[in-house]
């Protein structure tokens, strides 16, 4: 996964910490974090949270991102969905208020809309593959956190 951070340009994953509350419920149960690595990794599971609404959504609304259509190659896949967050910003730029985001808010699974025809639903957990640059880049987010300036987000 590419990212851009700063102006620089990086290419890896920037997994949360090992070994520390992650995610949301965990928060929810335990109060609030309480050192920068349980922040940052407060921070990384609500914006992975946003995300994963965001496609459950775009999977309910262009049918060609659910489950039930036939495998793509990953070049296909990538221009498939920068198509649809194309069409998402179009609409969201052109109106006051997109009705399908609107609608699938009210509703409890709709992250996962699309995917009934798949009996379970599989999880890849993060591997930490010794992106040694990304870890580096996590852990001055992180330092960013405890001395309370602004993040680079």
């Amino acid at each position: 996964m590419e990212q851009i951070f700063s102006g620089i340009h990086v290419s890896g994953y920037l997994g949360p910490h090992r070994k520390t509350r992650y995610h949301l419920d965990q928060f929810a149960r335990g109060g609030p974090p309480t050192n920068s690595r349980e922040l940052f990794n407060r921070r990384h599971a609500s914006l992975r949270s946003v995300i994963e609404r965001t496609f459950g959504v775009w999977k309910a609304k262009w049918r060609i991102l659910d489950r039930k259509h036939p495998k793509y190659d990953v070049i296909k896949w990538v221009k498939i969905v920068t198509a649809t967050m194309a069409l998402h910003n179009f609409i969201r730029d052109s109106s006051d208020e997109d009705r399908d985001f609107t609608y699938w808010e009210t509703i409890n699974e709709y992250e996962h809309h699309g995917d009934q025809a798949v009996e379970e639903l599989e999880h890849t957990p993060y591997l930490p593959s010794g992106d040694r640059a990304m870890e580096i880049r996590r852990d001055a987010i992180t330092e960013r956190i405890a001395r309370g300036s602004r993040l680079p987000y």
